[in-house]
């Protein structure tokens, strides 16, 4: 049966007289539950009456329509010539009996006796041997409950020995024949369809269906998985319109069939839906008959690698950071990712470093961003490379009915917030790289313009100046947005400013103050206090700022940067700008 039990089906006598207004002989029967020792009690399926002698029973589980059916070849014994009669009832597990009927039909008078098999996609072949000078004629046809007939369409087959026929789940009529010489033939023949298979994955019923607890599952011809959605998801398998109950829609990712020139196959379990009317599971379609190769195409341009990060659970942040060996987590993840794209493993990297998601405040429910690189190999992707990461942010979005939830590391990705590939520069950057470039050549122009002032004069330090101002909105952006995200970095990132900063900007007060204590240079700091607050303020990013003092830069006619270091204030600068570099610069390009 369709949800795995067993249904016995025999002929019994009633042990009743000829005379008895009781029937003599009855078809019953049995269910047998799966592991269950208690025993049912049978039921009746078919009373025989008086004159009727049952010949031959068959019976099955229908493949399109509700529950199991048998058909009873028999015969009239009142009658001198004995024609096969042939009744078919259907019956549900619950053993009650919903449509009896008789089937009528033109048969071979050669002919003794005719076989009823269901058919896959509806309907039943009739096909009988007729032994004609000691050959056996094989004749049939194939049929529906309408009594419609379809010509079989196969040349006779003569054997000297009926020896096996099988129909196939592609409903395939299959005969093995055995030649005189020893040898054997396979004969084939596919056979009418009543309701023909699709190619897209909308599912038309022969009866009003409901969703059940079934599987679909699709998968490529290597047996890689690509989704699985039980039937009672709703947000992946509806109905496709309101009131048609024969009609089931499949939702299918855009990741599943991203596989130019690839076969793949669909798959559903027994029981998937059930007659909406009786309540009785359904065939599914087993492995590897329902089957399509996805057409070979151009999509796109596509780039050489594709950087990009995922997101770990709070139970997979807690897991990686203090249970897992890192080292093997972030094999076995690229592994499975690259499984479920599918790649080749040499294509998936990690640079294996971690980063803290700071817009989650609490700490029970820290996550974190983990690195994922796809590098392209021509030979394997062509030109299909450029969709890659749309289809890893597709599976992992999805994980709950893609391969991505049964990964022993894969099933703790965020699905909330897939795989996020970092943006194209000029993408993302587009505006900041014009922006930028408008503020160089307006440097240009003001370098251009302070030379032709003062050719003798420093101008240089105009760029300078720029490149101090840009560190040091660098610097303090680093630490409000990225340190954060590496928490062993986000304290040394805060020192190696701060520290720094507060030692350059104290020796650049200390220069001042001992220059001042020249006349010179004390009536020079006195008319521009304002501008020697402003580069003491400066040196505390960049020391070395204080030689703009003395640049000798004109810019529309103003004349301030024309102090006079003493050679003592020079070395000073020079041995300073040493710290900076040991203190500040080199431990920020580390950390940044």
């Amino acid at each position: 049966m369709v949800d795995g039990r067993y249904a016995l089906v025999y002929i019994n006598s009633t042990g009743f007289d000829v005379d008895s207004i009781f029937p003599q002989e009855a078809i019953y029967v049995l269910i047998l539950e799966y592991d269950q020792k208690t025993e049912r009690e049978p039921a009746v399926l078919y009373h025989k009456i008086q004159g009727f002698k049952i010949i031959r029973i068959s019976c099955d589980v229908f493949n399109v329509g509700v529950g199991q059916f048998c058909v009873v070849t028999g015969e009239n014994e009142n009658e001198s010539f004995k024609k096969p009669i042939y009744i078919k009832f259907n019956f549900l597990s619950c053993g009650t009996v919903y449509d009896f009927k008789q089937f009528h039909f033109q048969t071979n008078p050669s002919v003794e006796q005719y076989f009823v098999q269901i058919l896959p996609y509806g309907g039943y072949l009739l096909r009988g041997i007729a032994n004609v000078d000691g050959q056996n004629i094989y004749d049939g046809y194939v049929f529906n409950d309408y009594n419609e007939t379809y010509p079989w369409n196969l040349s006779i087959i003569e054997s000297s020995s009926d020896v096996l026929n099988k129909i196939l789940r592609n409903n395939t009529f299959v005969h093995v024949r055995r030649e005189e010489n020893q040898s054997w033939t396979l004969v084939t023949k596919e056979l009418y369809k009543f309701n023909e298979d699709r190619e897209f994955l909308q599912i038309k019923y022969y009866n009003k269906v409901e969703l059940s607890y079934g599987n679909i599952t699709i998968f490529q011809s290597d047996g890689n998985i690509r989704q699985i959605i039980s039937g009672i998801d709703q947000q992946y398998i509806f109905h496709s319109e309101a009131g048609d109950f024969t009609t089931i829609n499949i939702t299918i990712l855009k990741s599943t069939f991203n596989q130019p020139g690839r076969r793949y196959y669909v798959s559903i379990d027994n029981g998937f839906v059930k007659d909406k009317i009786h309540q009785e599971p359904l065939y599914g379609i087993k492995d590897q008959l329902w089957a399509f190769t996805t057409i070979q195409q151009e999509t796109g341009i596509s780039s050489d690698e594709v950087m990009g990060q995922v997101r770990l659970t709070p139970e997979g942040t807690s897991y990686f950071l203090y249970e897992a060996d890192r080292k093997d987590f972030l094999t076995k993840l690229i592994k499975e990712l690259a499984d479920a794209i599918p790649v080749s493993p040499e294509c998936i990297t990690t640079n294996e470093g971690f980063e803290v998601d700071t817009s989650v405040s609490q700490e029970s429910q820290k996550q974190i961003f983990l690195s994922i690189d796809i590098k392209k190999n021509e030979t394997e992707f062509g030109s299909s490379f450029s969709f890659l990461s749309d289809d890893l942010d597709n599976l992992i979005m999805n994980k709950r009915i893609t391969v991505i939830a049964l990964g022993e590391t894969t099933r703790y990705l965020d699905e909330s917030y897939g795989y996020k590939a970092h943006p194209n520069v000029l993408k993302a950057y587009g505006i900041t790289l014009v922006g930028a470039f408008v503020v160089a050549i307006l440097l240009l122009g003001v370098y251009l313009y302070a030379k032709n002032e003062n050719e003798d004069a420093k101008n240089t330090v105009i760029f300078q100046i720029s490149i101090v101002i840009f560190d040091i909105i660098m610097d303090i952006t680093f630490i409000i947005t990225k340190a954060k995200n590496v928490e062993v970095l986000y304290i040394p990132s805060i020192v190696f400013f701060i520290f720094p900063f507060t030692i350059s900007m104290i020796l650049a007060f200390i220069i001042i103050k001992k220059e001042e204590q020249r006349r010179e240079f004390l009536e020079w700091s006195r008319e521009n206090r304002k501008f020697v607050e402003l580069f003491t303020l400066f040196a505390g990013s960049e020391i070395g700022m204080l030689y703009v003092l003395e640049s000798k830069v004109r810019i529309g006619g103003l004349n301030i940067f024309n102090a006079k270091f003493s050679k003592e204030a020079l070395k000073r600068i020079y041995w300073a700008s040493w710290f900076n570099i040991f203190f500040e610069d080199i431990p920020q390009f580390v950390i940044q």
